[in-house]
């Protein structure tokens, strides 16, 4: 019992994602919709799925090292994806402003805490050590 006390983080950064979601869908709030349609779209992404397989696989002590993984791996993950769409961007000739940058890198970066919680979670239980 005592190695399914590390998974209360976890659970707890997922059922805040689920409670905002039946919020939305109860008060059918557009907003809500539209952040989780992106976040929808956003975790079909091939980089963002593979720094979060990344993030998830790693096995810290402390859930505070996982969070600082997950801030270093979200860092150098938009460095490479907005290096890439700005390239792209110039080279079509659009530009985004910024409140849709910070919009759209702030639901990349849920979306990788999000499935990075989802992959440790059965590595925190399988491959926990056991307290004697």
């Amino acid at each position: 019992m005592n190695r399914f006390k590390v998974l209360i983080p976890h659970l707890l950064i997922l059922s805040i994602f689920a409670l905002i979601l039946i919020y939305g869908l109860v008060t059918n709030n557009p907003t809500v919709g539209t952040i989780y349609g992106t976040l929808a779209a956003l975790s079909t992404d091939p980089l963002i799925l593979f720094f979060a397989i990344i993030a998830g696989l790693f096995n810290f002590r402390t859930y505070r090292k996982f969070v600082m993984f997950i801030i270093l791996i979200s860092v150098i993950m938009l460095a490479i994806i907005n290096y890439n769409v700005s390239q792209f961007q110039a080279e079509i000739g659009v530009e985004q402003t910024l409140d849709q940058k910070i919009f759209i890198n702030t639901l990349r970066i849920a979306v990788l805490l999000v499935i990075s919680h989802i992959i440790n979670i059965p590595v925190k239980v399988f491959f926990e050590k056991k307290n004697a």
